[in-house]
């Protein structure tokens, strides 16, 4: 079974740095995908595992934006680089939304800051599926989409 990642947390101190060299080993010739911050990524360690060539990597986010033209990334083939225009698809604006204005009100009432209830750093095997504006959600497994 592929392994891959979506990496969806926001960026704190806590999940700063939190997704390590052996999270990305962990993908066993899978892929990786940050759409939340480039920071949570320990760059060094990304830097190491990408140049292996072993992991296909989509990325939205880098530590630095805009990714400097001579960064070490650009030059891998199997990394595709997206100048920060991730969101959610058409049809999953409303749920992207209302998420956000529960996470603003829970932190109103004094609770804790951060995306709860997405799918965050934990290793999962989600995969990406057309969704029915053809753009691509999260999913379980592999298997699941058939």
């Amino acid at each position: 079974m592929a392994e891959i990642l979506i990496v969806a947390e926001a960026l704190d101190e806590r999940t700063r740095g939190s997704m390590r060299e052996e999270h990305l080993r962990a993908l066993d010739d899978g892929a990786l995908v940050n759409v939340a911050r480039g920071p949570i990524i320990e760059e060094a360690a990304l830097l190491r595992v990408a140049a292996e060539g072993r992991l296909r990597i989509g990325l939205d986010v880098y530590h630095q934006e805009p990714l400097p033209l001579d960064h070490p990334l650009r030059a891998l083939r199997h990394v595709c680089l997206l100048p920060h225009i991730g969101g959610p698809t058409a049809d999953r604006r409303r749920d992207a939304g209302r998420h956000a204005l529960r996470q603003l009100a829970g932190y109103l009432a004094g609770g804790r800051r951060g995306a709860t209830g997405i799918a965050n750093a934990g290793l999962h095997r989600p995969f990406l599926a057309p969704t029915s504006a053809g753009g691509m959600g999260a999913g379980r497994n592999l298997e699941e989409a058939g």
